[in-house]
């Protein structure tokens, strides 16, 4: 078996706080090569043909929810296929009268280059070209946990504003100095919320970083998959 074969294997058994489960994100592609060309699969949109809903019946481990809020902020945590250490994204977009999310907006900071650039950028302390559209797997699979914020209208155009900023001029990727983990908190302090740790924070590892952002913004999770341990 390869390294990148041994690699998805391994990442597609989950082993965090979340409990621990199988998971088939690799069986979207026949192969490892195949998933490799495809540059992790990036969607140039912002959108997903299908929307993967969070609930308090599946992921959805934490939420903050303002009456009068008429938009919201999620941050999600998935395993990898290439990488162990996880990856976090966000999903933005509107609110209904019941507070609940009627629209669907997706980013993620990833480097280009699947496989070869993210250990490139493990090995090597220089930035790389990244993408933030999302992966077909942020589109195709629910995540592991989710936390999500209500915003009012005016931080949502913060927001959208930074989201516009990054998509025109994606940011460089590094292992430790801004990773996928770092770009969710610069969105999400367009909005008022805290980075764990300060800014320059170099916890990499998505499952650890993800209960650090809830804790840092005075919420809680709820452990739901506690008893699958």
């Amino acid at each position: 078996m390869s390294i990148a074969s041994m690699v998805i294997v391994a990442s597609c058994v989950e082993h965090s706080k979340f409990g621990s489960k199988e998971r088939t994100e690799a069986s979207l592609y026949s192969s490892v090569e195949e998933f490799i060309a495809d540059d992790e699969g990036v969607i140039a949109s912002n959108r997903c043909k299908k929307d993967l809903i969070t609930t308090r019946d599946n992921v959805l481990v934490a939420e903050r929810i303002v009456p009068d809020d008429t938009h919201y902020i999620e941050f999600r945590y998935r395993l990898s296929p290439v990488l162990p250490s996880g990856h976090m994204y966000v999903v933005y977009g509107q609110l209904d009268e019941n507070g609940l999310p009627v629209s669907f907006n997706y980013t993620g900071l990833f480097p280009k280059g699947s496989v070869v650039g993210l250990y490139t950028g493990i090995l090597l302390p220089v930035g790389l070209s990244a993408n933030v559209d999302p992966s077909v797997l942020d589109c195709n699979f629910l995540p592991i946990a989710a936390y999500r914020r209500s915003i009012s209208a005016a931080q949502y155009d913060n927001l959208l504003m930074k989201v516009a900023e990054y998509r025109a001029s994606p940011p460089r990727w590094s292992m430790l100095s801004f990773n996928c983990n770092h770009y969710a908190a610069s969105l999400g302090e367009t909005v008022g919320l805290k980075s764990p740790q300060g800014r320059r924070s170099q916890q990499f590892l998505s499952d650890i970083y993800f209960r650090q952002y809830v804790k840092a913004n005075g919420d809680k999770i709820r452990w739901k998959h506690k008893q699958s341990r």
